[in-house]
């Protein structure tokens, strides 16, 4: 029943146009191919009433009728007036319509259309001096956000068949028929303004939103609708998903031209009256700046501070663990600012404020405004305030909840106005926005900034030349986000070689790897063959780019290299895999973005500022590929910039900086051969810093193609311009001392007395005497374990003994630490005969990881040849899903396929890219297998992230000193610093960690004979060798969870967290009751026989959902010597309380 089903109608993005083109694809396509069918009668196309609100014959008006509107093959339209009346209207010669080759099926009354476009729901059509103008009757547009939202699971019977639609909040999509008990996954695909659909696999199905109702139409004898009802917003939940009440939301905005400031003020609680965590997202326009963002404290709103990112979450962190939750604000990198509050509930309502800037997307002589109220949805208040000025005339888009009508305006002078909209218990499945047509004003722009520079704007227009090119390289993202925007991707393609069917065009596809580039003929069937073979699987490595435009290889000697080639990129620019490197990236790129809310468009914008930019629904190809006019700017300032900008009128913008003392100054702008000089002064300034804040914006962009060479300049602008950037956060404290204990400056409302340098120069005095008597600590506790190792099996009969004797004994305190009672070990301690084995070869077995799920079970059934097929077929219903990605990917692993297998797990950072506990989740996997050069790019990342955990360097050391062999000698000195540097970093009460690394150091030096002196600072009274016949140690990926290991020695005795001292001499130092571990089980001389190792998953304190926590164990034989053998794996517990027997090693 799904097999066939037939393409409505496809439409550019007309929200920021007046006029829009309609592009009408009226063919059908296959699930498994992109073969062309015709039907066997007309078929009418869904929701085909329409209503004429205006016809113009010869210049004469007829009344309104009621219209049918039909597909018929070779481009034709049918329009039904009257029962007996019919036009046939030929669309074969229009430039802008992608053709289809089909049959004329009235060939005598065919009428050609000189014009097809549409402007919100109005349908123009143009014959000769014929003009039709159509709406849809009772078809409401409907914005990208609201369908994630609104609807939920459902019936309907239609046809004889019943039908279930689900649309989930990340807009994926379940079509179920009952009857015939199938289920499909699909994704549900919008173009503001106009009418959605949901594409599944490589068809289209066409969603009408009619007031209440959702239909979803499957042919013309098959639909169904949905009733609505509002779920939980995606972008404002607490930490179990559950919704939050908006008890009052206001938007305050100043609009000057193309310039706005926007604040957003919003009142919250939860539904429970428990503290609880609520997630806040808010997707920004692509030209934003955030630049403000308040919290209440105590009932006064607290201004955050600008600080840079690793210590803004370093405070986070630290805060954290004391039970104190202080707040701070982010940008992601597809340009959602994000912030997390706690805590919320019922009885305590919390407040928020941002601020952002942005410049106004001018089309055809309008700027857009907007502010995306179906995020959230329902309001118990709502007040909107919007001053205008410089604005001739506003109009509502067709997709805005709100009619201009439904405001109040007041003119305040001439130039200015203010729009005000109050309401309660309002309800909004569709964003605010608004077309304004600015009125003549001069071009040149000048502010006051906040650091005494004046800063200026002068947009220009310059003429672009199209060209046609002779060799394509299309760059085409197939990781597994870039899935849902297939078809409009193949559209593209396809349009581009009708528009050019000369040029050669050679498609390399890229995620976590690159795959064979192919060469596509001229023919469009070619380019369907090609794109129905794209498996869209794995995340994210931009960097494959830069491997892809400096190769010289080729798949056919007559195609030009990739540097005689012009770029077109398919990408949503967002990376997920390690750090980003485009340096060296000069040539000109032609980017194509899926959806500028979910694209990384700072990036974007960067590769494409030589070539052209231009979201996917915009099939203006031949506009596309051109060449803009040279332009050249002179003025006293070093700090010009020439900014680039994408689908508008106005491609160049000046921003400058200058000081208020080279005033007046003259500004020389050359285009082309043509001089133009402005004068520059302070004589007419605007108000506001919105030039500063997208000057100081647009003076980092270009650094982000390599943002950790340039990590200081970035965090020096963001600093010095209160801007968020990829490294500063916007940070929240809760009182003078938290601002000082962190070195930042506070808000003036936390230091009225100007106390803050005094405080500040103390505490760090303090600071330094506080880290040397903790290095004094730290010796005597590692002498500690230096006095069990010279003998185990005595130090520990004496501490039983004591322990025995004297419940609260000195030595006690000092050795039994954490949280959890102690089980008695019993009343004698009996001699244990060991035997040092010395050289062997492990006999160590890690136990397999089988989980019992659905998905491995029909992976596991299926041939190996078919098991990824298989695995794709599952992924439809655990796409979401970072346990399926990980038990997936270690099954391939262990079947040899280690490209499939690291592709499938790179998904779970493709999921998740900005947590750390997913990077993490991915690297330790990578370790288990060997897979030493990904797991570095995972954990290069994670510790250019949060630099300040003692657990980032140790992974590193670890992972180096893995990795390394007699060659790489410079992997074994990183390795070193790395382990000296997370012994410096760790600040646990136990130094658990800490000591912890103080033995792999050791081993270090002593198995690769590294020199102590060649260590940075390294305090050698460290120094002391240990040698273990076995050594188990975990670590996890959730900090907040207690993880216990659990070893069960050859004569039954359980050492854990519970009885950490054995009679064989083994000791588990430390029960880490927080932190990311680890905990490790020692013993200096092992007896005969199978010691069994487990993880227990004890509790998880964490206030977030995180999901599973994903464990990693290393078991060592001959720890410290040179015949050291060494096995790693890693295993999933999914819930407090659930245990996993990890590995058994035989002792002969």
């Amino acid at each position: 029943m799904w097999s066939r089903l037939i393409l409505i109608a496809m439409f550019l993005d007309g929200a920021y146009m007046p006029v829009v083109k309609l592009i009408v694809l009226f063919f059908l396509l296959g699930l498994s191919q992109y073969s062309l069918s015709a039907p066997s009668e007309v078929q009418t196309v869904p929701n085909g009433q329409w209503a004429s609100v205006k016809i113009l014959e010869n210049g004469k008006s007829r009344s309104s009728v009621k219209v049918k509107l039909f597909s018929y093959k070779n481009d034709i339209l049918l329009f039904e007036f009257t029962e007996k009346s019919k036009k046939c209207f030929s669309v074969n010669n229009l430039s802008d319509y992608l053709s289809v080759e089909i049959t004329n099926l009235c060939p005598d009354e065919e009428i050609p259309i000189d014009k097809l476009s549409l402007n919100g729901t109005q349908l123009e059509l143009v014959s000769g001096d014929t003009h039709y103008f159509f709406v849809k009757e009772k078809v409401r547009a409907i914005s990208s956000k609201a369908l994630s939202s609104v609807w939920e699971w459902g019936n309907s019977e239609s046809g004889g068949e019943a039908y279930g639609l689900n649309i989930y909040p990340d807009n994926n999509v379940q079509l179920t028929s009952h009857n015939e008990g199938e289920s499909h996954m699909a994704r549900l695909i919008m173009a503001d303004d106009y009418m959605p659909y949901i594409v599944m696999e490589d068809t289209f199905i066409p969603v009408f939103y009619r007031g209440s109702h959702l239909d979803v139409v499957i042919d013309e004898k098959r639909s169904f609708q949905r009733t609505h009802k509002k779920l939980p917003s995606q972008f404002m939940t607490d930490e179990n998903g559950l919704p939050v009440e908006i008890e009052h939301f206001s938007v305050s905005a100043k609009i000057n031209g193309d310039l706005a400031e926007t604040t957003i003020d919003i009142r919250f609680r939860t539904l429970d009256s428990r503290d609880t965590e609520v997630a806040f997202s808010l997707p920004l326009p692509a030209s934003a700046s955030v630049s403000g963002y308040s919290l209440d404290v105590n009932d006064r709103m607290v201004p955050a501070v600008v600080v840079p990112k690793e210590e803004a979450r370093d405070a986070l962190e630290t805060l954290e663990s004391r039970g104190v939750d202080p707040a701070i604000a982010e940008l992601t990198q597809n340009n959602k600012f994000q912030t997390e509050i706690y805590p919320v509930s019922k009885e305590n309502p919390r407040r928020i404020q941002i601020q952002y800037q942005e410049t106004l997307q001018a089309v055809d002589g309008t700027y857009r405004y907007s502010i995306p109220l179906d995020i959230l949805g329902k309001f118990k208040q709502i007040a909107l305030d919007i001053e205008l000025e410089g604005i001739d005339a506003i109009s509502h888009s067709p997709s805005s909840v709100i009619r201009t009508r439904q405001f109040k305006t007041y003119t305040t002078s001439k130039n200015k106005k203010i729009l005000r909209f109050n309401a309660d218990n309002f309800s909004a499945d569709s964003e605010l926005a608004f077309n304004l047509k600015p009125q003549k004003v001069s071009a040149l722009q000048v502010q006051s900034g906040s650091d005494e520079n004046i800063y200026f704007r002068l947009p220009l227009h310059l003429n672009a030349a199209p060209f046609t090119p002779e060799s394509i390289l299309v760059l085409w993202d197939t990781s597994l986000s870039m899935k849902a925007y297939h078809v409009q991707y193949l559209v593209w393609l396809i349009a581009v070689r009708r528009e050019f069917p000369a040029a050669n065009i050679r498609v390399q596809l890229f995620s976590t790897d690159n795959q064979q580039p192919v060469n596509l003929t001229t023919s469009v069937d070619a380019v369907k063959s090609f794109a129905s073979g794209i498996v869209y699987d794995g995340a994210s490595d931009l960097n494959n780019i830069k491997g892809l435009v400096a190769s010289k290889e080729v798949a056919n000697e007559q195609v030009a290299s990739a540097q005689d080639s012009t770029l077109l990129l398919f990408s949503d620019a967002t990376h997920s895999v390690g750090l980003l490197d485009l340096q060296g990236v000069s040539e000109p790129v032609y980017a194509v973005y899926p959806d500028a809310r979910t694209s990384n468009m700072p990036l974007l914008e960067t590769l494409a500022a030589k070539g052209n930019l231009t979201r996917v629904n915009n099939l203006s190809v031949n506009e596309f590929f051109s060449v803009l006019d040279d332009v050249d700017v002179k003025s006293k300032s070093n700090n010009i910039l020439v900014k680039r900008r994408f689908d508008t009128k106005n491609p160049i913008e000046i921003l400058g900086a200058l000081s208020k003392d080279d005033l007046p100054s003259s500004l020389v702008v050359n285009i082309d051969g043509e001089t133009k000089e402005l004068l520059v002064t302070d004589g007419n300034l605007l108000e506001g810093k919105s030039i500063q804040y997208q000057w100081a914006t647009n003076k980092i962009q270009p650094l982000l193609i390599n943002p950790q060479q340039h990590k200081q300049a970035i965090i020096d602008a963001g600093m010095k311009h209160s801007i968020v950037t990829p490294y500063t956060s916007l940070l929240v404290l809760e009182n003078l001392d938290d601002y000082v204990e962190f070195g930042v400056k506070p808000p003036a409302l936390f230091d009225p007395d100007n106390e803050y340098d005094e405080l500040r120069a103390e505490h760090v005095a303090q600071e330094s005497k506080a880290k040397r008597k903790t290095r004094e600590e730290l010796l005597v506790a590692w002498k500690q374990r230096v006095a069990w190792y010279e003998d185990p099996v005595a130090f520990n009969q004496q501490f039983l003994k004591e322990k025995k004797a004297r419940e609260s004994s000195a030595l006690d305190e000092v050795m039994v630490t954490g949280a959890r009672a102690s089980a008695s070990t019993g009343d004698s301690v009996e001699e244990v005969v060991v035997q040092n084995l010395g050289d062997f070869d492990g006999g160590i077995k890690v136990v397999a990881w089988n989980p019992d799920t659905p998905y491995m079970k029909a992976i596991r059934a299926a041939p190996i040849e078919k098991a990824y097929i298989t695995y794709l077929q599952q992924r439809n219903e655990y796409v979401a899903n970072m346990s399926f990605y990980m038990d997936v990917a270690k099954y391939f692993f262990d079947n040899k396929q280690s490209e499939i297998a690291y592709k499938i797990l790179s998904n779970i950072s493709e999921l998740m890219p900005e947590k750390m506990l997913a990077q993490r989740l991915v690297a330790y996997t990578l370790i288990e297998y060997q897979q030493w050069e990904p797991a570095l790019l995972y954990l290069n990342f994670v510790n250019e992230i949060v630099p300040y955990e003692a657990t980032s360097k140790r992974d590193l050391a670890v992972l180096l000193e893995r990795m390394a062999t007699s060659e790489t000698p410079g992997l074994i000195a990183q390795s070193a610093n790395y382990y000296w540097q997370s012994i410096l970093l760790d600040d646990s009460f136990q130094h658990d960690l800490a000591i912890t690394t103080i033995g792999e150091l050791n081993n270090l030096i002593q198995v690769w004979n590294v020199d102590p002196n060649s260590i940075s600072g390294f305090d050698q009274r460290f120094i002391s060798a240990m040698e273990f016949d076995l050594r188990v140690v975990i670590s996890w990926t959730n900090d907040q969870a207690d993880m216990d290991l659990h070893l069960h020695e050859p004569d039954k005795t359980e050492v854990y967290y519970g009885n950490r001292y054995s009679k064989s001499g083994a000791w588990l130092p430390f029960d880490n009751t927080s932190g990311f571990g680890p905990e490790e089980y020692l013993l200096k001389s092992a007896g005969k026989g199978i010691y069994k190792v487990a993880a227990d998953f004890y509790s998880n304190s964490s206030v977030e959902t995180f999901g599973p926590v994903t464990v990693h164990v290393d078991i060592y034989r001959n720890y410290g010597r040179k015949n050291q053998v060494h096995k790693a794996t890693t295993v999933r517990l999914d819930n407090e309380k659930d245990a996993s027997d990890l590995a058994e090693i035989t002792v002969h």
